[in-house]
């Protein structure tokens, strides 16, 4: 990892000065690839080949809540998500394509949140550096992976399916989502071969070593930076969250499971400065994350099933359009039944704030 750090820090050096950027962009990327490399370094293999961290100045990780279990901890992660990466981007050569689609849309995801939460203390010419490339990948990814999403739903309800007019409108909707994934696919697969991914895995490199660079020095203002950076997010959620007045709100709805998943992420790269409350906060903030996932994915099924129901209708197929109010119908049921689960678990922006701020800034 220290030898292709090296080897793509100089091909970012020639890239950057034949492009004319800025100069303080040249140093960062090659001042932040000596911070990495001392991170890496850190990162030592087992005999059994799992990555354990080690500092070299003890032989031992340092203590949790310290600000070098903060560094480690981001150094660890950055380095997973971008080897996933790599991993996933040739997703059909992979043992499960489908699998590899989603960790791929994941991982780009996850470094996006590292980039819009240390955002404050990052260069402007590395932030867009890497968001850029993060965000084409992302909505690659995203195309396919819903298509994935939908084609498994689909698949679970044709098993459990009761009638024959059902059963057709499932199955005449799963060869239409084939044909959506053929093309989703070809066109995920041009949109990544504009993404350099050796570039961007510098660039990704010099943003952690510059966030690195500007982490407090104590472990009470480093729970205090986590806290300023994570308020952003609840914020953010506090104002998409929809009006609980027993209506729903799918746009609403789908905005706060945005905002949520980025808190959770977020949270994640400040798990070594939590206190004991980390596990309980961050399976809340899942658990809500995955119910409105589901309420969206049931949102946009019926979006598809309501398109189809109109083709049938003026095409008078009226055995599938038969099977496809019915199955809207089981949609609108299952929709309800989550609204009232979420309406039941909430998301109180003022208790998140206090949960969040008393695991990071003990009294």
């Amino acid at each position: 990892m220290i030898k292709r750090l090296d080897a793509l820090t100089q091909r970012l050096q020639e890239r950057l000065m034949a492009r004319g950027l800025g100069e303080r962009t040249l140093h960062a990327a090659v001042a932040a690839t000596e911070l990495v490399r001392d991170l890496l370094q850190a990162a030592r293999h087992s005999g059994n080949g799992k990555t354990t961290a080690a500092w070299p100045t003890t032989g031992h990780p340092p203590p949790q809540g310290s600000p070098g279990a903060l560094s480690d901890h981001l150094g660890v992660l950055v380095d997973k998500r971008l080897d996933r990466l790599n991993q996933c981007r040739e997703w059909r050569s992979t043992d499960d394509p489908i699998e590899a689609v989603h960790d791929l849309r994941v991982a780009s995801r996850r470094l996006r949140a590292f980039i819009d939460v240390f955002r404050p203390l990052l260069d402007s010419e590395i932030v867009e550096r890497t968001e850029k490339p993060l965000r084409r990948i992302t909505r690659a990814a995203r195309s396919l992976r819903d298509l994935d999403v939908q084609t498994e739903l689909l698949v679970k309800r044709l098993a459990r399916a009761s009638t024959d007019a059902e059963r057709g409108a499932l199955e005449h909707l799963l060869e239409q989502l084939e044909l959506d994934r053929d093309r989703a696919e070809r066109r995920a697969e041009k949109r990544l071969r504009k993404v350099d991914f050796d570039e961007l895995q510098v660039s990704m490199s010099a943003a952690l070593g510059e966030t690195v660079a500007r982490l407090p020095h104590d472990a009470s203002a480093a729970g205090a930076l986590a806290n300023e950076l994570l308020e952003r997010l609840v914020d953010q959620a506090s104002r998409d969250k929809p009006a609980d007045d027993g209506i729903e709100y799918p746009e609403e709805m789908h905005r706060l499971r945005i905002d949520l998943k980025k808190l959770r992420y977020a949270m994640e790269l400040f798990q070594p400065v939590f206190g004991d409350d980390y596990d309980a906060l961050y399976e809340r903030v899942e658990d809500l994350q995955e119910l409105l996932g589901v309420h969206h994915d049931l949102v946009v099924l019926g979006e598809i099933v309501d398109d189809l129901k109109d083709r049938m209708r003026s095409k008078h197929r009226e055995t599938l359009l038969s099977g496809f109010e019915a199955l809207n119908d089981q949609l609108a049921r299952e929709r309800r039944q989550l609204l009232a689960r979420f309406r039941a678990q909430g998301f109180e922006p003022d208790w998140w704030r206090r949960s969040i701020r008393s695991s990071l800034v003990p009294n």
